[in-house]
């Protein structure tokens, strides 16, 4: 979507808070209210950005790291429900603008050098109109100026939700059904990030950086807008 097709929908539908959903105006993207509620995601292990009494790094296999901005609770969670599921596109902007500060905090010193994003089900796409990833990637790019490899990963539309896999080893073989790569994709000694919205487990983060990495990628860390504050959910 164009900067001035935004802006005129913007006119035409004032943005509503991304925490209660109130009106807040044509800029803003989140009451003062719900801002000083915001949880920030600060003081997680090192690597996966988990707590440490969460930390999920023995289960990474591929994936080199991983940071997010928010914890994935309360109104974080309701915001990224209607970000996905109720058309609220430019919540992309707002979510993109912090997970472009958590990449300038924790991992501009890794020599990272474009972003792949985790694709949508082809159905869900279909279904709402856009990937949610693929906004979130975009507008983590025109902060960092990284560039977004397009047609590198594919969701295959085998698996099924992550969301209702039940162990970590059932949602490592749903992730393996759900993604593949694109043929004659060369990465031979890059440096990416990956973009999903939210690290839940981290299976599909680092079943993608497998896959990634079997393409020749160096070095993969993974970048969402939030992440759990447990091990598994």
């Amino acid at each position: 979507m164009s900067g001035v097709w935004e802006t005129f929908l913007t006119w035409l539908f004032p943005h509503k808070c991304f925490g209660c959903g109130e009106l807040v105006g044509q800029e803003a993207f989140v009451c003062e209210e719900c801002a000083q509620q915001l949880p920030w995601a600060k003081g997680g292990c090192p690597r996966c950005g988990k707590p440490v009494r969460a930390c999920v790094c023995s289960q990474l296999e591929a994936l080199d790291g991983a940071g997010a901005p928010l914890w994935y609770e309360g109104i974080v969670r309701q915001g990224i429900h209607r970000y996905k599921y109720s058309g609220r596109q430019y919540y992309a902007t707002f979510l993109g603008a912090l997970m472009a500060d958590c990449f300038r905090e924790r991992m501009s010193g890794l020599g990272l050098e474009a972003i792949v994003y985790i694709p949508l089900h082809p159905r869900k796409q279909r279904q709402r109109g856009f990937c949610q990833t693929q906004r979130l990637a975009a507008k983590v790019s025109e902060a960092t100026g990284l560039p977004v490899l397009e047609e590198v990963l594919l969701h295959t539309g085998r698996g099924k939700a992550q969301m209702s896999q039940r162990t970590f080893e059932d949602r490592r073989k749903n992730a393996a059904r759900s993604f593949d790569i694109w043929e004659d994709v060369d990465l031979t000694g890059k440096r990416l990030l990956l973009i999903d919205d939210v690290f839940t487990s981290g299976r599909t983060l680092d079943t993608c950086a497998r896959l990634l990495k079997e393409q020749g990628a160096e070095r993969v860390w993974g970048l969402t807008a939030a992440i759990t504050r447990s091990s598994y959910g």
